[in-house]
C-alpha cells in the first residue's frame, strides 16, 4: 500500500495598507489625498499638524475622512472604517497651514 499523503489548503488573506497625505497651504487651497479601496477598509490618522498655535477652546488639528459610508473628523490615532469599496478621501482639519496623514488598509 502506498502512504496516503493529504495536504490543507489554507487561505491567505491579502490586506493592502498604503499611507496617504493631505496638505492645506495658507490661503486654504486643499490638496486631499485618495485611495481607492478595493473592499471594506480601516483608515487610522497617524499625524495631523498645523502653522498656526492652538488658542483655547480650538480644537486641534485632525484628519476629515469621506468614504463608502463614512464623513468625519477623526483625531490622531482613532480609526474609522468604511462600509465596503470606493474612494477615501483625506483632508485636513485645522488652522493656518496643514498637513495630515492616514493609515488605510482594506
Amino acid at each position: 500500500m502506498a502512504p496516503l499523503i493529504l495536504l490543507g489548503c489554507a487561505t491567505l488573506g491579502w490586506t493592502a495598507t498604503r499611507e496617504i497625505a493631505a496638505f492645506q497651504d495658507i490661503k486654504g487651497n486643499s490638496r486631499p489625498a485618495t485611495y481607492n479601496a478595493n473592499g471594506a477598509a480601516t483608515i487610522t490618522c497617524v499625524r495631523a499638524v498645523q502653522s498656526a498655535p492652538l488658542k483655547p477652546g480650538d480644537q486641534a488639528p485632525a484628519c476629515y475622512i469621506t468614504g463608502p459610508g463614512l464623513g468625519q473628523r477623526v483625531s490622531i490615532n482613532a480609526s474609522v472604517h468604511t462600509s465596503g469599496p470606493g474612494t477615501v478621501t483625506l483632508t485636513c482639519t485645522g488652522v493656518g497651514q496643514l498637513g495630515c496623514r492616514a493609515r488605510v488598509s482594506d
